[in-house]
């Protein structure tokens, strides 16, 4: 049924009234309905509420991945069906429909892609119908057929659209850091892509099943179908090289705001200042393709570090007030002035008021010129005295 999906010419109409068909069937009665879905464009039912109710409780079955033996089967029985026969190694004795369930057994999420290796297989075989060793090695095996197929789908798109995929890979690559560094896959929302041509290059991809899609906490999500397209594919290992140090401070940012988000945006888990800070920094500066939550979790570590800067600016200039106010009144401590010690500072008269209080006669002095004055009486009388005895010795000599 994804094919309601995957196909351009059904429209979201079409798509409705398909729907309420098989609801108005399913409901009747009279007629059992079964269909599959594949499990990449599982998200996309959400899209379709009747869907959805259609598959709630028992209307929903999911089929779980197949063992080794029934691998097998996928592979052995439609080829014996279609009169073609597997190539044994002679060194080893191992078949090739050995190696292809093998390849697939081990790594169930590469299942997807060993239909397309069967496909390859068929149109490099022999005239006698048989599926040779070395068209699988050619192919590098499952996982290198999906290196192929990459390439195969990348070169079919419109060139605007091909000049999408670093902007597309640095959403869906990241570097995994330990013992040895690997490049990994990771999640992006769909609403991650909102460039028309990322869009179109990611639908590409998942319909060649390149790209899966999921949800991811009921939003719809895609990733790389398998790490083996970013190890094996040209195009992937050449752009790795030239951003693998962006690639690890992403990868870096990317784990603390995932951290901070878990932690109900905690601010005590935002990035540091220094090296931290500053590679948050760096992602923005080189316009790094960032999710919705890695861009807040750098803005909201920007902000709390402007805060803090603004704090110790304030308290640095607190503390030079404080020195200031100090200083000054250590100075007036130590002046003559302050010394006085209560005592009523001289004040400097100007030389014209001094002569001016000279002349001034006091009351005293204007008095004292007053001939009834006591004290110019007194002195009078001894003078008048001294006149009399002058006067009487001389007579008598």
């Amino acid at each position: 049924m994804e094919e309601i999906f995957t196909q351009d010419w059904v429209t979201d109409k079409d798509r409705e009234r398909f729907i309420e068909c098989l609801d108005k069937l399913a409901r009747s009665g009279r007629v059992w309905v079964v269909s599959t879905f594949r499990s990449d464009l599982y998200p996309r039912c959400t899209k379709l509420p009747k869907l959805v109710e259609l598959k709630e409780g028992s209307g929903q079955y999911d089929l779980m991945p197949p063992t080794a033996t029934e691998i097998g089967q996928m592979v052995r029985l439609p080829t014996r069906a279609a009169g073609l026969r597997f190539e044994e190694d002679p060194s080893s004795n191992e078949r090739l429909d050995d190696m292809l369930r093998d390849a697939a057994a081990a790594r169930p999420e590469l299942l997807p892609l060993l239909q397309f290796t069967l496909q390859e297989l068929y149109e490099r075989r022999r005239d006698d119908g048989t599926l040779t060793l070395e068209a699988y090695h050619e192919l590098g095996g499952v996982e290198g057929s999906l290196a192929k197929r990459a390439e195969a789908v990348f070169e079919q798109l419109p060139e605007d659209v091909r000049a999408a995929l670093p902007k597309v890979l640095e959403k869906l690559v990241h570097v995994r850091s330990g013992a040895q560094e690997a490049i990994g896959r990771r999640r992006a929302h769909l609403d991650d892509f909102d460039e028309e041509h990322q869009k179109q290059l990611v639908d590409a991809f998942i319909e060649a099943r390149l790209f899966v899609t999921e949800l991811d906490e009921d939003v719809a999500a895609v990733m790389v179908t398998h790490e083996a397209l970013l190890w094996h594919w040209p195009r992937v290992q050449e752009w790795v090289e030239q951003n693998r140090e962006n690639l690890r401070v992403h990868s870096r940012v990317s784990a603390a705001s995932e951290r901070w988000i878990r932690e109900n945006r905690n601010a005590d888990l935002l990035l540091p200042t220094g090296k931290p800070l500053e590679e948050g920094k760096s992602l923005l500066e080189i316009e790094a393709t960032l999710n919705t939550y890695e861009r807040a979790f750098i803005d909201a570590s920007i902000a709390a570090e402007r805060k803090r800067q603004n704090i110790k600016r304030a308290v640095v200039a607190m503390l030079a007030v404080l020195a200031i106010t100090a200083s000054l009144a250590a100075v007036f401590a130590s002046s003559p002035l302050s010394n006085a010690r209560g005592r009523t500072p001289s004040v400097p008269v100007p030389k014209s008021k001094r002569r001016r209080r000279s002349v001034l006669p006091t009351s005293s002095s204007v008095c004292s010129k007053c001939p009834t004055h006591p004290r110019r009486a007194a002195m009078r009388l001894p003078l008048a005295r001294s006149w009399r005895q002058v006067q009487g010795g001389s007579i008598g000599n």
